[in-house]
Protein backbone atom coordinates (compact mmCIF):
# COMPACT_ATOMS: atom_id res chain seq x y z
CA UNK A 1 0.00 0.00 0.00
CA UNK A 2 1.45 3.42 -0.89
CA UNK A 3 2.58 5.64 1.96
CA UNK A 4 -0.09 8.32 1.37
CA UNK A 5 -2.86 5.72 1.26
CA UNK A 6 -1.70 4.10 4.47
CA UNK A 7 -1.52 7.42 6.33
CA UNK A 8 -4.89 8.57 4.98
CA UNK A 9 -6.43 5.21 5.97
CA UNK A 10 -5.07 5.49 9.50
CA UNK A 11 -6.25 9.10 9.85
CA UNK A 12 -9.79 8.33 8.69
CA UNK A 13 -9.90 5.18 10.79
CA UNK A 14 -8.79 7.14 13.85
CA UNK A 15 -11.37 9.88 13.22
CA UNK A 16 -14.23 7.46 12.65
CA UNK A 17 -13.36 5.03 15.44
CA UNK A 18 -12.46 7.81 17.86
CA UNK A 19 -15.68 9.73 17.31
CA UNK A 20 -17.71 6.52 17.53
CA UNK A 21 -16.02 5.52 20.77
CA UNK A 22 -16.48 8.98 22.27
CA UNK A 23 -20.16 8.93 21.36
CA UNK A 24 -20.52 5.40 22.72
CA UNK A 25 -18.94 6.41 26.03
CA UNK A 26 -21.11 9.50 26.32
CA UNK A 27 -24.45 8.38 24.97
CA UNK A 28 -24.63 4.66 25.69
CA UNK A 29 -22.58 4.48 28.88
CA UNK A 30 -23.49 7.95 30.21
CA UNK A 31 -19.93 9.05 31.02
CA UNK A 32 -19.53 12.83 30.59
CA UNK A 33 -22.85 12.78 28.77
CA UNK A 34 -23.04 16.52 28.12
CA UNK A 35 -19.60 16.52 26.43
CA UNK A 36 -19.37 13.15 24.74
CA UNK A 37 -22.97 12.64 23.58
CA UNK A 38 -23.03 15.90 21.68
CA UNK A 39 -24.59 15.92 18.22
CA UNK A 40 -21.40 17.35 16.65
CA UNK A 41 -19.51 14.17 17.55
CA UNK A 42 -22.17 12.14 15.79
CA UNK A 43 -21.85 14.38 12.73
CA UNK A 44 -18.06 13.82 12.65
CA UNK A 45 -18.69 10.10 13.01
CA UNK A 46 -21.09 10.08 10.06
CA UNK A 47 -18.82 12.15 7.82
CA UNK A 48 -15.77 10.05 8.64
CA UNK A 49 -17.87 6.92 8.03
CA UNK A 50 -18.42 8.05 4.46
CA UNK A 51 -14.67 8.59 4.11
CA UNK A 52 -14.15 5.03 5.42
CA UNK A 53 -16.26 3.78 2.51
CA UNK A 54 -14.10 5.85 0.15
CA UNK A 55 -10.92 4.36 1.69
CA UNK A 56 -12.36 0.85 1.31
CA UNK A 57 -13.04 1.56 -2.36
CA UNK A 58 -9.50 2.82 -2.86
CA UNK A 59 -8.07 -0.32 -1.23
CA UNK A 60 -10.20 -2.74 -3.20
CA UNK A 61 -8.35 -2.81 -6.55
CA UNK A 62 -4.89 -3.08 -5.06
CA UNK A 63 -4.50 -4.01 -1.40
CA UNK A 64 -7.54 -6.24 -0.94
CA UNK A 65 -7.19 -8.16 -4.22
CA UNK A 66 -3.48 -8.76 -3.54
CA UNK A 67 -4.37 -10.02 -0.09
CA UNK A 68 -6.91 -12.47 -1.51
CA UNK A 69 -4.35 -13.81 -3.98
CA UNK A 70 -1.49 -14.11 -1.48
CA UNK A 71 -3.67 -15.49 1.36
CA UNK A 72 -1.61 -13.46 3.87
CA UNK A 73 -3.64 -11.98 6.72
CA UNK A 74 -6.67 -13.52 5.04
CA UNK A 75 -8.72 -14.09 8.22
CA UNK A 76 -8.31 -10.59 9.62
CA UNK A 77 -8.74 -9.04 6.17
CA UNK A 78 -12.02 -10.84 5.62
CA UNK A 79 -13.05 -9.90 9.16
CA UNK A 80 -12.45 -6.26 8.29
CA UNK A 81 -14.52 -6.51 5.11
CA UNK A 82 -17.42 -8.25 6.85
CA UNK A 83 -17.43 -5.88 9.81
CA UNK A 84 -17.21 -2.80 7.54
CA UNK A 85 -20.17 -4.04 5.50
CA UNK A 86 -22.14 -4.58 8.73
CA UNK A 87 -21.17 -1.12 9.94
CA UNK A 88 -22.35 0.48 6.71
CA UNK A 89 -25.65 -1.41 6.72
CA UNK A 90 -26.32 -0.76 10.40
CA UNK A 91 -25.30 2.91 10.06
CA UNK A 92 -27.72 3.39 7.19
CA UNK A 93 -30.40 1.53 9.13
CA UNK A 94 -29.94 3.89 12.08
CA UNK A 95 -30.93 6.80 9.84
CA UNK A 96 -33.33 5.24 7.40
CA UNK A 97 -34.54 2.04 9.05
CA UNK A 98 -37.76 1.38 10.93
CA UNK A 99 -38.02 2.53 14.53
CA UNK A 100 -38.71 -0.96 15.94
CA UNK A 101 -35.21 -2.15 14.87
CA UNK A 102 -33.37 0.88 16.29
CA UNK A 103 -32.32 -0.60 19.67
CA UNK A 104 -31.00 -3.77 18.06
CA UNK A 105 -29.25 -1.77 15.33
CA UNK A 106 -27.53 0.50 17.88
CA UNK A 107 -26.17 -2.52 19.75
CA UNK A 108 -25.09 -4.21 16.51
CA UNK A 109 -23.38 -1.04 15.29
CA UNK A 110 -21.33 -0.37 18.41
CA UNK A 111 -20.43 -4.05 18.90
CA UNK A 112 -19.34 -4.37 15.27
CA UNK A 113 -17.41 -1.10 15.56
CA UNK A 114 -15.45 -2.43 18.54
CA UNK A 115 -14.77 -5.68 16.65
CA UNK A 116 -13.67 -3.65 13.62
CA UNK A 117 -11.13 -1.68 15.67
CA UNK A 118 -9.75 -4.83 17.32
CA UNK A 119 -9.54 -6.61 13.96
CA UNK A 120 -7.79 -3.62 12.38
CA UNK A 121 -5.16 -3.59 15.12
CA UNK A 122 -4.65 -7.34 14.69
CA UNK A 123 -4.42 -6.97 10.90
CA UNK A 124 -1.80 -4.22 11.09
CA UNK A 125 0.33 -5.97 13.72
CA UNK A 126 0.21 -9.30 11.89
CA UNK A 127 1.18 -7.70 8.58
CA UNK A 128 4.17 -6.00 10.21
CA UNK A 129 5.23 -9.30 11.78
CA UNK A 130 4.82 -11.12 8.46
CA UNK A 131 6.94 -8.47 6.71
CA UNK A 132 9.66 -8.75 9.37
CA UNK A 133 9.67 -12.54 9.12
CA UNK A 134 9.93 -12.46 5.32
CA UNK A 135 12.75 -9.90 5.38
CA UNK A 136 14.75 -11.77 8.03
Amino acid sequence: MPYWQKKLSYAVLLMCSGSGLIYLIGHEWGIFYSYFAHHRILIWHGISGYFMIFIFGSLLPSHILKGFKSKKNWVSGNGLIISLVLLVISGLNLYYGPEFTRDFTISLHWFTGLVFVATTITHVIRSKLIRKFIQA
